[in-house]
């Protein structure tokens, strides 16, 4: 299946893109993430690395943080996943949500 990424979105080398997804415009992807299938980022997130998504949709202006885990979730506009963080299926989190690092969701 096919990963959809806006021309003004940077996806860094040792990023892996699992298809069907989509990365929006001003998005940035750091090396070791992984987005995986049915998942949606919106423009101007920031995925750092070794996060995953996986399934979710992830709204604009939102930062994961680095080594976090986000499974079947969906994040407000500018939400911030700490590092580590791990949001599970059925997560839903409003705007400027704020999980902080190590949480588990």
């Amino acid at each position: 299946a096919h990963a959809w990424v806006a021309p003004e979105a940077r996806v860094d080398d040792g990023a892996v893109l699992e298809g069907p997804c989509f990365v929006d415009a001003g998005t940035v992807v750091k090396a070791g993430a992984r987005i995986g299938a049915y998942s949606v980022i919106g423009r101007h997130c920031h995925i750092d690395d070794h996060a995953v998504v996986e399934r979710s949709i992830v709204w604009a202006g939102s930062r994961i943080g680095q080594d976090a885990t986000v499974r079947g979730a969906i994040l407000g506009r500018h939400a911030h996943i700490g590092r580590s963080a791990t949001l599970d299926e059925g997560v839903v989190l409003g705007d400027k949500s704020v999980v902080t690092d190590f949480s588990r969701l």
